[in-house]
């Protein structure tokens, strides 16, 4: 029998919270939204997950982006890789050097070479040089540079 005062006692103290909820549905979450904002985005989250993110990228925009970086890095990049494929590559060629050329050298080799040839024209030559020393000799051959 106390535990039954007991849950009585407590729904009393929430009576106005409780009516509010079922019977002034809409106004309960303004008044929620407006008076206790955080307890409001709690709930959301925990309840509302999906709406809640997709509320955050249409209204927080920025925010929603600097927590997806935080916290949920790896699902970032993948992202974005996905989605927006030629800003991932500019911001590893501005950021991430050597990881940029040598995933070009693996994966694009004869436009990694192109991009030197035309760019790196001093770098090639020396490069051809250093580690392919014979053909180094015959394309000179070739461009008509006589031995």
């Amino acid at each position: 029998i106390y535990i039954y005062i007991y849950i009585f006692i407590e729904l009393y103290k929430y009576r106005v919270w409780i009516y509010m909820y079922f019977v002034h549905y809409e106004r309960f979450w303004i008044y929620m939204y407006l008076v206790h904002y955080e307890p409001f985005w709690i709930y959301m989250y925990l309840v509302h997950c999906e709406p809640f993110w997709i509320y955050m990228y249409l209204v927080h925009y920025e925010q929603f982006w600097i927590y997806m970086h935080l916290v949920h890095y790896e699902q970032f990049w993948i992202y974005i890789y996905l989605v927006h494929y030629e800003q991932f590559w500019i911001y590893i060629y501005l950021v991430h050097c050597e990881p940029f050329w040598i995933y070009m050298y693996l994966v694009h080799y004869e436009q990694f070479w192109i991009y030197m040839y035309l760019v790196h024209y001093e770098q090639f030559w020396i490069y051809l040089y250093l580690v392919h020393y014979e053909p180094f000799w015959i394309s000179l051959n070739t461009i008509g540079f006589k031995i």
